[in-house]
């Protein structure tokens, strides 16, 4: 129920199917310094149900963030927003 509600207000519900692998795909056209900061990021990410595949979906969301807020990049502490979500039992694709 909640992660329908999540899709609902957020408005990811209308996200086109494959725009998620898209932007993870597109993870060589962010800086070096985006990735470096998201992998220390990740690193630090700990929680009861942050397993290594846990912290490779919270990887691939936080690169998909950057890549499609380009402008603004990434916010330095958002593995903690991204970590919330996926120990929830959202979809990497919904964090």
């Amino acid at each position: 129920m909640a992660e329908q509600l999540w899709l609902l207000l957020s408005g990811a519900h209308r996200v086109e199917t494959g725009y998620y692998a898209g932007l993870v795909r597109s993870f060589e056209k962010s800086s070096p310094k985006i990735r470096q900061i998201i992998a220390l990021d990740v690193a630090r990410t700990n929680g009861p149900h942050m397993t290594p595949q846990a912290k490779n979906a919270l990887e691939r969301a936080l690169i998909a963030l950057a890549n499609r807020n380009l402008d603004m990049g990434y916010g330095q502490g958002l593995n903690y927003v991204g970590s919330f979500f996926i120990e929830n039992g959202f979809e990497e694709e919904e964090v």
